[in-house]
């Protein structure tokens, strides 16, 4: 072949124009998920707080719900009667607070009285409070009216529940 022919453009051979316009799609959405990936705010599921533990029997339970990062953390001494509560996440619309609800194993769901939305909490348990809180009843939180009083029957959704275990 002569070297002029050689040299010669050959049509057909570049980059289709599809092909390019393909590379640039692909660019595009590349660069679209970096930005959005590095926009997005870290998240993590919400460990309950941690209440120190004291040696002696103990009724402890763990709740929370990590996507509405929620979470409360109670140890109950059935020796001093006193209830512990370190709790997050549980902030209410106006007019409404959190209240702590007891199941026992069989029974009707009774208030333990409003808590806060946030922050450690601790309070003296009535002899009746006490003898409901046992091992195998269940903890509970919900939203309810602020009316200053201890509600009858709690009102749905249940926020967080778990129960209460021995250590």
């Amino acid at each position: 072949m002569p070297a002029a022919a050689a040299m010669a453009p050959v049509h057909g051979r570049g980059p289709a124009g599809w092909s390019i316009a393909a590379a640039l799609v692909g660019v595009s959405a590349a660069a679209a998920a970096l930005v959005l990936f590095l926009s997005t705010p870290a998240t993590s599921p919400v460990a309950p707080p941690e209440i120190a533990a004291v040696a002696g029997d103990q009724l402890v339970a763990q709740l929370a719900d990590a996507e509405a990062n929620r979470s409360l953390a109670s140890r109950i001494d059935p020796e001093s009667g006193q209830l512990r509560l370190a709790i997050a996440g549980l902030e209410a619309e106006p007019g409404k607070t959190p209240e702590l609800w007891v199941i026992p194993a069989g029974g009707a769901p009774i208030s333990l009285g409003a808590i806060p939305q946030q922050g450690n909490f601790a309070r003296d348990l009535s002899v009746e409070e006490s003898s409901l809180l046992a091992a195998g009843a269940t903890l509970a939180v919900t939203f309810e009216d602020d009316t200053g009083e201890r509600h009858e029957t709690p009102t749905m959704p249940i926020l967080l529940a778990g129960p209460l275990a021995e250590v």
